[in-house]
């Protein structure tokens, strides 16, 4: 029964809802209460995603990057029709990066997360296909001691995307080594070419 459950739902790059819209499948079809943290670092596509998701009043849509600094500005850079845009410049599938970014704010997830408590019935759920960031994530919840804030990991995989990428390359053995020591199991969940693996909600909240 998910009658006394609560979930929060932390999306860490939405681009056009697709994931997220499979999430509130779920919850909808279960009835269950849920608050729904979205975060998309592309204007064009946060503006998109805000005229969506307006009229629900369990999401939230925040404009910004995630990253290792809190309220800086960086380059986003662009990818195809945004599908893998980063603030990485040397990931392997970005469009001229001289010409085509945008500047956005960064925050840290410890700060992001630092007002949203946590009780006993409260399930939550991270999702990040972020291009890469996943590192600054994970090396950030880990030094503010929050790993454990987050009772499941989802995504493309927390170590792929780090293989695009020139100067992370060599930090995701570290990656993964701060997972295994923590516990930490990891779910596929990403839309694109490998649907068929994603994780299935209700299975995950009885894993």
């Amino acid at each position: 029964s998910y009658e006394s459950i609560f979930i929060n739902y932390f999306d860490l790059e939405l681009r056009d809802g697709w994931e997220l819209d499979e999430f509130l499948k779920f919850v909808s079809s279960f009835n269950i209460k849920y608050k729904v943290y979205g975060i998309e670092a592309c204007k064009e596509l946060y503006d998109k995603l805000h005229t969506k998701y307006i009229a629900n009043s369990n999401i939230e849509i925040f404009h910004l990057a995630i990253s290792s600094k809190d309220d800086q500005l960086i380059n986003l850079y662009h990818s195809k029709d945004y599908d893998g845009n980063s603030i990485f410049k040397t990931k392997n599938n970005l469009l001229n990066i001289n010409k085509n970014f945008e500047m956005c704010k960064t925050k840290r997830i410890s700060t992001f997360i630092q007002d949203i408590k946590k009780s006993n019935n409260t399930i939550n759920i991270i999702k990040a296909n972020i291009e890469g960031a996943e590192y600054d994530v994970i090396k950030d919840l880990q030094s503010e001691n929050k790993l454990d804030y987050f009772d499941y990991y989802i995504g493309a995989g927390w170590t792929t995307d780090m293989h695009w990428i020139e100067e992370l390359q060599p930090k995701v053995q570290e990656i993964k080594q701060i997972l295994k020591n923590n516990n930490i199991k990891t779910y596929y969940f990403a839309q694109g070419w490998n649907e068929k693996n994603n994780i299935n909600f209700n299975n995950l909240i009885h894993s």
